[in-house]
């Protein structure tokens, strides 16, 4: 498994600097990759519900990004039923029957729901995609995958780039020596910071597209 500290050191190696950026710096740049990474490849979590005989709502868990599928086992049944989604439509009307189980759930206000309370011995397991674990210091164990660390990297680099092209740029506009301004390369850096970011988005929509590819042939074979 791989901590921050590793890959802060990789970056800084790439960047060319351990001192450009302080530690405060990179560590934002690198959480705010990981929650746009997240948006395209959660992880999946599970956590199981307490239950008693009134309780029909929780709130959703940190970092829950949606619903992977739902399990319920009800009394002391040894398999799962797995419930379906309810899609809230203004003017319709749900009814459960009080003395079954819960069939449904929903989303709403962040909180899970189901349509019915299930009993205080029934197993109500929530299976969700969830956000990868931020970084807090350099002994943070990184969740997104290590073949994708490199990804990471480039968002991060990115971000630095922008942050010395920024910089730059407010120096210069007071710097009218030499100073071409029909010249669009005045500002070097900020290329850098483009293909920088380039190159994450295209990374991260091949390996998107990949990932898409190899589950559809997974559901056209039945597994």
């Amino acid at each position: 498994m791989t901590t921050w500290a590793t890959l802060q050191a990789e970056i800084e190696l790439d960047l060319g600097s351990d001192t450009q950026w302080t530690d405060a710096e990179l560590l934002m740049y690198v959480n705010r990759g990981i929650r746009e990474y997240s948006n395209y490849f959660p992880q999946i979590a599970s956590t199981v519900l307490t239950t008693d005989d009134s309780t029909k709502a929780w709130e959703t868990p940190t970092g829950f990004l949606a619903v992977e599928r739902v399990e319920f086992k009800h009394g002391g049944e040894d398999y799962p039923y797995f419930l379906e989604e309810i899609r809230i439509i203004h003017g319709s009307q749900w009814y459960n029957p009080a003395s079954e189980y819960p069939r449904m759930w929903f989303v709403e206000g962040g909180e899970f729901c189901l349509t019915a309370a299930p009993d205080t011995d029934d197993v109500l397991t929530l299976y969700y995609r969830g956000a990868h674990t931020e970084m807090v210091d350099g002994t943070t164990v990184l969740t997104v995958p290590d073949k994708d660390l490199e990804l990471l990297s480039l968002f991060v680099a990115s971000r630095a780039a922008m942050r010395v092209a920024v910089d730059d740029a407010r120096l210069s506009r007071w710097d009218m020596k030499g100073m071409d301004s029909g010249n669009p390369e005045h500002n070097p850096v900020l290329p850098i910071h483009v293909q920088f970011e380039n190159e994450f988005w295209d990374r991260l929509f091949k390996r998107l597209h990949k990932t898409t590819h190899i589950q559809t042939q997974r559901r056209g074979r039945g597994l």
